[in-house]
């Protein structure tokens, strides 16, 4: 399997730069978050991120019948059992969970029951069941999200040494300040710096560890110039270049905004430098003393 996982901060643009994947003729890019994690999961950043957006972690003689349980994938499986409660009811997707989880036992029937089978069975059955998607025929890779799953980087490379992680930057003033809109924002300023400090600088880490592995890539080159910021992190992974790549998308049908996929509702560079002029100056100034490294590692001329 060609995998290809999206991992980010909180309100960083790992969902809108997920739809932009969406509809390239060469990737089978998972409709939502895919929440690989189990209540076996962790890692670093456990006391900052659900578990659910980790590797998954199963015990010893799981079946493929409760490995496909124990996967949190609370979007997608919400929208399978309860379409009317889901927040992508309208979405269109068609597919009956019943086969899907009839193919992921399926495709583990003769396969060690371990976690990358597990994992392979998963992003497989999702696009075998899903009966209405757009398929184009040249899909070679699959292509996952799961915010905080940074810190699994080394166990992502165990079980899938050929695949590729991109990780979503956005400036701190602009992500703290989409975050204050979640209705229960339970960080304050000192503890969200500090998660943003500990992600990325795993990310740095990683990005000079695995460096045909792991790309790095700011969410306000990409606003700025798509093609620009994404061209040379599709020559290292080897996937060509699609106008589909330039538009949020979902399952052939281009999106007017990223609702209700993620907060970032209109994504363009004036939204994003406005949404951060939404914070007060103490904020502002706060932000820029907690994450004064990251700062000036990875936005080294941003000021406000």
């Amino acid at each position: 399997m060609k995998l290809i996982m999206i991992t980010a901060g909180m309100e960083h643009g790992g969902n809108v730069f997920h739809r932009h994947l969406c509809d390239h003729p060469s990737l089978y890019t998972y409709p939502f978050e895919s929440q690989l994690g189990t209540k076996f999961s962790h890692n670093l950043l456990s006391p900052i991120y659900p578990y659910r957006y980790f590797w998954p972690e199963f015990p010893e003689s799981t079946t493929p019948e409760k490995a496909y349980d124990l996967m949190w994938d609370e979007e997608l499986k919400c929208l399978l059992r309860a379409r009317d409660r889901s927040k992508f009811k309208d979405c269109g997707l068609i597919m009956d969970e019943k086969e899907r989880i009839s193919d992921f036992v399926r495709y583990c029937y003769g396969k060690p029951l371990i976690r990358k089978t597990f994992i392979e069975a998963y992003f497989i059955s999702t696009f075998k069941s899903w009966t209405n998607y757009n398929k184009s025929g040249g899909e070679r890779f699959y292509v996952g999200y799961n915010p905080g799953m940074t810190a699994n980087t080394d166990l992502i490379l165990k079980d899938f040494p050929d695949s590729n992680i991109i990780h979503i930057i956005r400036n701190p003033f602009s992500a703290y300040s989409d975050y204050l809109k979640r209705p229960y924002p339970n960080q304050s300023l000192e503890e969200y710096c500090s998660a943003y400090n500990v992600i990325h600088q795993l990310a740095y880490n990683y990005s000079r560890k695995y460096p045909n592995n792991f790309h790095i890539l700011k969410i306000e080159d990409f606003l700025a110039n798509k093609r620009a910021s994404l061209t040379p992190i599709l020559d290292k992974i080897s996937i060509p270049w699609s106008d589909t790549l330039l538009y949020p998308s979902f399952n052939g049908k281009k999106l007017d905004s990223c609702k209700p996929w993620g907060t970032i509702v209109t994504p363009t560079t004036d939204v994003n430098l406005a949404t951060a002029k939404e914070l007060n100056q103490k904020q502002i100034n706060g932000i820029g003393f907690e994450c004064g490294l990251m700062l000036k590692t990875f936005y080294p001329n941003l000021s406000f």
